[in-house]
């Protein structure tokens, strides 16, 4: 009878915090962080080297990365517009849009 009486209190706690909306909640997915340059956190293409090479970053939420995503021919050099990730942002992160252009 006792073994009864437990089992009826533990199915009322439970049955209790399901009435309350406590339930088991799954964890969320770790949130990718963008690349670091010049001090910068930044997503998208950026020459992170300062020469003809142009970067894509890839973010991760542990190991942000670059990884080469063009070289600009002879006669043109990487040109980087930065706009803010977040609207009305002024301290980053920052998306770069890098193309070639002319010298």
């Amino acid at each position: 009878m006792k073994k009864f009486a437990t089992r009826v209190a533990v199915l009322a706690i439970v049955g209790a915090g399901a009435a309350v909306g406590v339930t088991a909640v799954p964890a969320q997915a770790a949130q990718a962080r963008p690349c670091s340059a010049d001090g910068l956190s930044l997503y998208g293409r950026y020459p992170v080297d300062h020469d003809q090479r142009i970067y894509q970053c890839v973010p991760d939420p542990f190991t942000p990365r670059w990884v080469l995503s063009e070289t600009c021919p002879a006669g043109t050099r990487p040109a980087t517009t930065l706009t803010p990730y977040y609207p009305g942002s002024s301290t980053g992160p920052y998306l770069a849009t890098t193309t070639c252009a002319s010298d």
